[in-house]
């Protein structure tokens, strides 16, 4: 029981506050005064002698009746004035309890003391006394019942009360005053117990300040050693120990400790997060690292006070030299950047760093570097950008890459082009050469073949002279095939690209090989369908070339009797497709990769049929050219199948219709006198397309010319009011035409508009500086060609007007039209 009440006592110690323990120890010693100095009045009141028991009795009831008298009377005084500050109703129940109980214990004083007489006496004294405090106590008590005190009333009234008490005090006094008699007998039985009470009492203190001290010591020794625990475990904490939580009690320091513990839990767990942190940036910062050794560009990266904080190594592989810090200049002057031209030093107001720390992008700047360790230079290209933060900036960034030798690479390939173009055009002379030289011994070659051929010759001459004039045209078409090779490798081929009418191009060209095929035996058909209606894009004399080679193979490399079908489909993409097919022989699968190549016949070389390998060639380039397709599909003896694929185009009679309005045209007012427009045009659509137009204009009279020379006499000999002129002639160019017509006085001043699928702004520009007033592409936009013949006629008209009827021509007719 003991054992277990000791341990309660020592749990409820332990978790006690500081502050609660603190206060323990502080009223441990008063605590054992008080205790001494109740054992020593409980000693001295059992301890007293019997013979005196009587009359100290008597005597002390009588001072402790007194006393209770007195002390109802301060009581009272102190009840009323504690109202009379606070206002406060129980006081003043206080203030009346006390009144009630004074006269109850003076009846008690009046027993004790009724044998006396000066005390009888004394007590009639203070009851009359008792009398007038009890009419001032009521007179205030009826004040405060009624409320109708005013501040001064009650402020006399409690002044009386004092007064009347005072009295009544000083009666009081002079009975105890009686009584120090009986107290005089009793003191000096009172001495002896004094003394013993008085050794009870400082032993009993004396032994309350030693348990007082050895409290505070253990006390104070209890806390320094959890103290001294607690900055141990702090101070393990620090080092990143774990916290060693001993025995906790519920105080403030067992708390503490608590906390701590708690602490050092979450401050392990942050250490091992920033660990895994660090060991994530250190594999990070390695990678990059890694980076930034092994990339072939140099990384430069500046802090905002120019410091490098990154220079790798292939930065410093690059420049030849490790960092450098200081003032642009002085980095200018060490590294050697030059401008381009290799001789001026790089205005350190455009490096890019320079530029980067304004706050600009910098994207290739090229810059030569040549320093001691770099003697005969290096190429770079620097790009730059400024570093910020989300307020300002920070530095900046350069990725330098050495281009010496893409530089070089650079400046030998525009050497290379140099040389190609001064071949090239080395090329072009020698062919110019070879044609002239090649053509004029060929001329007198056909020339006098021809002379002979009309002269009376013997059946076994004119055999051998067929055989020269065809040897002749042979060697003249190969001339002229390897020529055209040329002037497309060298980009000199003039096209003319125009809608053209399939069935026209197609029946045109199988017209021209009719004989062929007839000497052969070869049947040649058309698949007609809705294709043929349709128009292609192309040059129309290369257009014939290609075909006509096309048919001619079909026809020459077939087999007696056999047959050659032309077909058109339609093909994805808004293109069409023309067909050859042929019954021969076929081409061996082998061989299909060089069917295109220059002089390469497939083994025909050795049978009869002439050819030279180079039409297929040819073919391919041209056809390639005009933005179109060439191929061939072919089953070794089968025959084979030969296409080319255009993409399809509105024809000029088709865009005409569509862009005619739906109402009758207006016809324009017959001119006063009639205006001729003469049309150099070789197609015929074209031609028929022109006359369907200006029968709108009924005032106008079209003349047509199917050839350039034809044109320029049509032009000399009825002097037309306007020329339109085509420049892709069969016998000369248009700009041929053009100069002619300028360099002849009677044709000079006719306006000449030229109408050309050209439409490249340098071939515009060209033609309307040699003399043209307007360019018009095809395919033609009617209702600008009507405006533009309109206002060409009404100058026409505003001239005769002005001037003398039969001088059409004296001036030249200025035209802003220029399409």
């Amino acid at each position: 029981m003991i054992r277990k009440l000791g341990k309660r006592i020592a749990s409820a110690w332990v978790n006690l506050p500081l502050r609660g323990k603190g206060l323990v120890v502080v009223l441990i010693l008063p605590a054992t005064i008080l205790l001494a100095v109740a054992a020593s009045i409980f000693l001295g009141s059992t301890k007293q002698p019997e013979r005196t028991a009587v009359v100290v009795g008597a005597t002390l009831k009588t001072r402790a009746q007194i006393g209770q008298a007195r002390s109802l009377i301060l009581m009272a005084e102190t009840a009323l004035r504690s109202y009379e500050i606070t206002g406060q109703q129980r006081f003043l129940d206080e203030y009346r309890n006390a009144g009630a109980s004074l006269a109850q214990a003076l009846g008690q004083l009046e027993q004790l003391v009724r044998n006396k007489d000066v005390q009888s006496r004394r007590i009639q004294s203070i009851r009359s006394r008792l009398q007038e405090t009890e009419e001032v106590m009521a007179a205030i008590l009826r004040r405060v019942r009624e409320e109708r005190g005013t501040p001064e009333t009650m402020a006399a009234l409690f002044d009386e009360d004092r007064a009347a008490r005072g009295r009544l005090e000083s009666e009081f006094a002079k009975l105890e005053t009686d009584e120090d008699r009986l107290l005089g007998e009793w003191g000096a039985d009172q001495t002896q117990r004094a003394i013993h009470t008085f050794i009870a009492i400082v032993a009993t203190i004396l032994l309350g300040l030693i348990a007082s001290i050895l409290a505070i010591i253990l006390f104070a020794t209890g806390i320094v050693r959890r103290v001294e625990r607690l900055q141990k475990s702090s101070a393990e904490l620090v080092e990143g120990q774990a916290f060693h939580l001993g025995s906790v009690s519920d105080d403030e320091i067992g708390r503490l400790e608590v906390t701590l513990n708690n602490t050092s839990k979450l401050l392990q767990q942050r250490d091992r997060r920033l660990a895994e942190s660090h060991e994530a940036y250190q594999k990070q910062n390695a990678v990059l690292q890694s980076i930034l050794d092994r990339m072939s560009e140099g990384v430069i990266v500046f802090d905002e006070n120019g410091r490098i904080l990154v220079f790798n190594p292939a930065a410093e592989n690059i420049m030849g030299m490790p960092p450098i810090e200081g003032p642009p200049s002085a980095v200018v002057d060490r590294y050697g950047f030059y401008l381009p031209d290799m001789v001026t030093p790089y205005p350190t107001t455009e490096l890019p760093l320079t530029r980067a720390m304004r706050g600009e992008a910098v994207d290739s700047a090229h810059i030569f570097v040549r320093n001691a360790q770099r003697v005969e230079g290096v190429w770079i290209t620097t790009s730059a950008r400024p570093l910020r933060t989300e307020d300002s900036a920070c530095g900046a960034i350069l990725v330098i890459r050495d281009v010496t030798v893409a530089r070089r690479a650079e400046e030998a390939l525009y050497q290379a082009k140099d040389q190609a173009e001064a071949a090239n055009r080395a090329k072009s002379e020698f062919l110019s050469r070879m044609s002239h030289e090649l053509r004029t011994p060929l001329n007198a070659i056909l020339g006098f073949a021809q002379v002979l051929e009309m002269d009376s010759l013997k059946t076994d001459q004119l055999q051998s002279l067929e055989q020269i004039l065809k040897g002749g045209r042979h060697l003249l078409t190969l001339i002229n095939e390897v020529l055209d090779i040329a002037r497309i490798e060298a980009g000199h081929l003039t096209l003319s690209p125009e809608p053209i009418l399939v069935s026209e191009a197609l029946d045109e060209a199988l017209d021209l090989v009719a004989p062929l095929a007839l000497h052969r035996g070869i049947s040649v058909s058309r698949q007609v369908a809705e294709t043929w209606k349709q128009h292609i894009q192309a040059d129309r004399q290369r257009l014939k070339q290609v075909i006509l080679n096309l048919l001619s193979n079909a026809i020459k490399y077939n087999r007696d009797g056999g047959s050659v079908t032309v077909s058109c489909v339609a093909k994805a993409g808004d293109r069409l497709r023309m067909e050859i097919k042929d019954t021969g022989l076929g081409i061996p699968a082998s061989k299909m990769s060089l069917l295109f190549s220059p002089f390469e016949r497939l083994g025909a070389e050795d049978t009869s049929v002439e050819g030279s390998g180079v039409g297929l060639a040819l073919s391919k380039k041209l056809v390639e050219a005009m933005s179109g397709l060439i191929g061939a599909e072919s089953e070794f003896g089968h025959g084979s199948v030969f296409w080319v694929e255009f993409p399809l185009i509105e024809g000029q009679m088709q865009r005409y219709e569509r862009c005619l309005d739906p109402e009758p045209p207006v016809i324009a007012e017959p001119c006063q006198r009639p205006m001729t427009v003469l049309y150099v045009e070789d197609n015929l659509s074209n031609s028929l397309l022109m006359e369907t137009v200006f029968a709108t204009r009924p005032g106008i009279k079209l003349l047509t010319a199917m050839q350039g020379r034809m044109g320029l006499d049509l032009a000399r000999e009825h002097v037309p009011d306007l020329i339109l002129l085509d420049l892709h002639l069969p016998d000369m160019h248009g700009d041929e035409v053009l100069r002619q017509l300028r360099a002849d006085r009677r044709t000079k001043d006719i306006p000449v508009a030229i109408v050309s699928a050209d439409a490249t702004p340098g071939q515009i520009e060209r033609l309307l500086a040699a003399g043209a007033q307007s360019y018009l592409t095809k395919p033609l936009d009617i209702k600008n060609l009507l405006a533009f013949v309109d206002e060409t006629s009404a100058q026409v008209q505003a001239a005769r007007t002005d001037r003398d009827p039969g001088s059409l021509h004296d001036g030249r007719f200025e035209s802003t039209w220029a399409r």
